[in-house]
């Protein structure tokens, strides 16, 4: 689940599936521990979002590519009729996103799967609210 730049492999059905999709495969990640210890960027942005230098950058640089695929996915929601018209990419991005990085921490400190289920019906709402169909979003 890279970036649009990197050929991603991320490829569900365009628009609002593919953002719900996308939110669904965050804790697909950490419940199938696909790396020991959960995600590389998590782990290292907090010791390292407020230190200068060349992680710092490149963390950075990480983040504005993934926010710039999320908004990509969002825009293409809108411009085929499935996200209403006055959605605005940024704030919806950054809310699909502390969603899913939340949900993290509480995994560890709550029930993985009570935290996890949070995030889905936090998000589900979310998006429900901006869909021009809700059908298009599962009901649970």
């Amino acid at each position: 689940m890279v970036g649009a730049d990197r050929g991603t492999r991320f490829a569900p059905p365009a628009g609002v599936r593919q953002l719900w999709a996308l939110h669904e495969a965050r804790p697909k990640f950490y419940t199938d521990e696909i790396l020991p210890g959960g995600c590389f960027f998590g782990a290292i942005q907090i010791e390292f979002d407020d230190r200068p230098g060349a992680v710092h950058d490149r963390l950075t640089e990480q983040a504005r590519e993934w926010d710039a695929f999320v908004r990509s996915i969002i825009r293409g929601a809108i411009e085929a009729g499935e996200l209403r018209p006055e959605t605005d990419p940024g704030p919806l991005a950054f809310e699909l996103d502390a969603l899913g990085c939340g949900a993290v921490p509480r995994s560890r400190m709550l029930a993985v799967d009570t935290a996890f289920a949070q995030a889905r019906a936090a998000l589900r709402w979310r998006l429900r609210a901006v869909c021009t169909d809700p059908s298009r979003l599962p009901e649970h």
